[in-house]
């Protein structure tokens, strides 16, 4: 199972310019939201919201210990009475859809799940294999859903006092007594945790290392980095490349590198623990028939552990098997940062 662990940065209503919130940290809703799940009537009204593409909807909730765990349905696009798909095995040109119908009131879509630790601004995110195949982790489906209820559901949300079916959303209050805000705007983002590079398994792994790659950003607006930007292109006989002035050039190189000892060490020495956002180049390096870049800043808080064949090979987890998934996650080494 894949684990990776990914932080609320930015939750609740803000005053334009604000980088705090005015009010609506996840501590202060998440227990409501809990609440307003558990007196839905069912799967279908736990919708927040419906996109071009898929509806998610809530199918499960739970308070534990050391957090909420949340189980999103993903709905997938449907005919009137099943759904449709083609062969792999057509022609181009020579398809044809085929429908094949499912029970009367099925959504057909994917789980995926999610662990809040809301005291940390933590979100954990769980994949096991199943029986579904190319499924993501999810959570930019769970940032629209929580955003969504934030908007347009939570206690914040002060609709007008007239009759029509679809009120309209007239601002946002802290409680029912506090004044009215018509200004807010409201925001929910994650991004995944970085942690400094593990450079000592790097050295470990250094007779394994067959590729060096250089990432960076260029600005046409930056003088020097324009400069830069044109010598490259020269370089590459693209001098007749034409865009605009606030354009960004973003390239990479990769060469054939088997370091000696000594000389992974200058390069980990030179850039590892780098956190300086506004420093746009990136170094790191491939390891012998591995297609992960092992970057020498920082890397992604995501782990891959092992748990029973019954929890990673199950098509989807009902409340009982989404506990004890999460309860053998929490012996990952990357949880170390998190107070679970």
């Amino acid at each position: 199972m894949k684990i990776e662990i990914h932080e609320i940065t930015a939750c609740g209503f803000y005053k334009r310019g604000d980088h705090q919130p005015l009010f609506g940290v996840i501590s202060e809703w998440l227990t409501t939201f809990h609440g307003w799940i558990k007196n839905r009537p069912n799967v279908a009204a736990t919708t927040t919201f419906s996109g071009e593409e898929s509806t998610i909807y809530c199918a499960d909730m739970f308070l534990h210990a050391d957090g909420f765990g949340i189980k999103l349905w993903h709905g997938t696009p449907a005919t009137e009475s099943g759904i449709a798909y083609i062969s792999s095995g057509d022609r181009l040109g020579y398809t044809i859809a085929k429908e094949r119908k499912i029970g009367k009131n099925s959504i057909p879509g994917w789980p995926s799940y999610f662990w809040i630790i809301p005291k940390e601004n933590r979100i954990i995110t769980l994949q096991h294999k199943g029986g579904i195949r190319n499924r993501s982790s999810g959570i930019p489906a769970l940032r629209d859903y929580l955003l969504s209820y934030l908007t347009k559901i939570s206690d914040f949300t002060v609709f007008s006092d007239d009759n029509k079916k679809r009120k309209k959303i007239i601002g946002y209050k802290r409680t029912k007594s506090s004044n009215l805000h018509k200004n807010l705007t409201p925001f929910f983002k994650t991004s995944q945790l970085e942690l400094p590079s593990n450079t000592n398994d790097l050295m470990e792994q250094c007779g394994s290392i067959r590729k060096l790659i250089l990432s960076e950003q260029l600005s046409r607006k930056l003088p020097v980095e324009y400069s830069a930007w044109e010598e490259i292109l020269k370089a590459r006989a693209w001098q007749n490349f034409h865009a605009p002035k606030d354009q960004k050039l973003n390239f990479r190189i990769e060469s054939d590198w088997q370091p000696f000892q000594d000389e992974l060490s200058e390069l980990i020495e030179q850039f590892s623990g780098n956190k300086d956002r506004n420093i746009k180049q990136r170094i790191g390096v491939r390891l012998l028939g591995c297609s992960t870049i092992h970057w020498l800043d920082t890397i992604y808080a995501q782990d891959q552990i092992d748990i029973s064949k019954e929890l990673e090979n199950a098509l989807d987890w009902n409340t009982k098997q989404f506990k004890q998934a999460w309860m053998q996650a929490r012996d990952a080494r990357i949880l170390a940062h998190t107070s679970v």
